[in-house]
């Protein structure tokens, strides 16, 4: 039992991850968490939060993966939508990403990111928004 927060919604990303969200009379103790399931303090049974975003208190306690975007998405209040990466994995993945062992080379100038495949192709992405300028 932990007191005074309340898990409302648990979104398990895959066997070791999960993200959820955590309400509580004491704003800082709410907000966007994620949690290790290795984590659990073994004599309380309590999990160790880590904050994604303090204070979330929006209408829908609701939290989606997009597998296609590999991409979080929940409703930050009436008014925002915030899709973001799963921030366990340490690895970047742009919009139209080949697995990571098909790039034989990478580099970043300014806000482009480029990569060679084993394709002989070169594809371009946007720094900012991840999404794919240019294959060629």
């Amino acid at each position: 039992m932990i007191r005074d927060v309340n898990i409302i919604n648990a979104k398990f990303i895959d066997m070791e991850f999960c993200y959820s969200i955590v309400k509580s009379r004491d704003a800082a103790k709410g907000g966007l968490k994620i949690f290790r399931l290795k984590n659990f303090d073994q004599e309380s049974g309590k999990p160790l939060f880590l904050d994604v975003e303090p204070s979330h208190e929006g209408p829908k306690n609701h939290i989606e993966l997009n597998i296609d975007s590999q991409r979080l998405i929940y409703l930050r209040d009436n008014y925002e939508i915030h899709i973001i990466p799963p921030l366990h994995r340490s690895t970047i993945n742009f919009f139209g990403m080949l697995p990571r062992v098909k790039y034989l080379a990478t580099r970043r100038n300014k806000d482009k990111f480029y990569a060679l495949d084993v394709f002989n192709k070169i594809s371009t992405w946007s720094m900012a928004t991840g999404k794919l300028i240019s294959v060629q």
